[in-house]
């Protein structure tokens, strides 16, 4: 006994079958387009403008060209990068054969160190320079005691620079002081310093 087909019932089952597979396709490029949650999560992809946790390091290499930046942040009126840390350092930089951290302006503060209780900038060497203060005009290094604001130096150039506001000390050795030019010699009726050749 043959079998007999109705031919609108399988035109029918055809459109139910190419309707559900264009829904599909819809769903997966919708998906596609559609930007990812933020990322909570190892593994997960980063997006700009989205912010993320993890519990692991997140690395970003460059290797083949020398000259090339691994990460670069820019900003235009805010910071280019931040690091925050609730233990240990913000940011660490560490360089084997360069700088390891080095901060240009050419207007305003290269690098700049703040506290409210310890040290703002610390340098150390086991045999080397622990902080280093070059200029050739103006002064490599100054130190300044009060709460207005830092004067700036018109002479130059200046190694050291140390200036104290009001009655503020400009500079106090502790122990044994080291000068090239050093001994004794009498001040003048009148005047207010005098060279030791």
């Amino acid at each position: 006994m043959s079998e007999t087909h109705d031919p609108g019932s399988v035109r029918s089952r055809r459109n139910v079958l190419a309707a559900a597979i264009g829904g599909t396709a819809a769903v997966v490029a919708s998906t596609l387009a559609r930007p990812a949650p933020v990322a909570a999560a190892n593994g997960e992809f980063v997006q700009v403008g989205n912010s993320y946790t993890g519990t692991i390091a997140t690395g970003i290499s460059t290797f083949g060209d020398p000259t090339s930046d691994a990460f670069v942040g820019t900003a235009s009126g805010g910071i280019g990068v931040t690091g925050e840390s609730q233990s240990y350092c913000g940011v660490y930089g560490t360089s084997y054969s360069s700088t390891g951290v080095r901060g240009v302006s050419t207007i305003e503060i290269g690098v700049a160190g703040s506290t409210s209780s310890s040290y703002g900038v610390v340098g150390s060497a086991s045999s080397g320079t622990g902080v280093l203060g070059q200029s050739s005009l103006g002064t490599g290094i100054t130190g300044f005691a009060g709460i207005t604001a830092l004067p700036l130096s018109t002479d130059g150039p200046i190694g050291v620079r140390a200036v104290a506001a009001g009655a503020g000390t400009a500079l106090k050795v502790e122990g044994r002081a080291i000068f090239s030019r050093s001994g004794r010699v009498e001040v003048s009726k009148g005047r207010t310093c005098v060279d030791v050749i």
